[in-house]
């Protein structure tokens, strides 16, 4: 779920799939997965300093995923570029929506493997 972002988006995720605790598509969520990207769409470090780098998933790569990052820091993150407790509310419960609807379109896991 991309958000604008200083000069970018930052993506926050959460899922069975994604960086995150609970790892399922339930929630609420206590940890979730967070990429940072720039006006160009690239994937960055965090900016200075890095308020993410303990939850980097290589420490020594420029461009990281965050893994596992508790949602007070996130929530730091959101506030320090100017969003309010009310935006903040908002992206974190369209993120619980997001993974409730999409399980409504899952194909089956064995999708693949059905006999005609």
């Amino acid at each position: 779920m991309p958000i604008p972002y200083r000069d970018g988006e930052i993506s926050i995720q959460a899922s069975e799939f994604h960086y995150c605790y609970p790892k399922d598509d339930d929630g609420p969520y206590s940890q979730v997965e967070v990429a940072i990207f720039d006006k160009n769409g690239f994937r960055v470090r965090e900016g200075s300093p890095d308020m993410l780098k303990e939850w980097a998933d290589d420490p020594t790569y420029d461009k990281p995923i965050y893994a596992y990052v508790p949602v007070g820091r996130v929530i730091e993150l959101l506030k320090d570029d100017g969003y309010t407790d009310e935006n903040i509310y908002g992206i974190f419960r369209r993120l619980e929506q997001k993974d409730k609807l999409s399980k409504q379109f899952e194909r089956p896991r064995d999708h693949y493997n059905r006999e005609n």
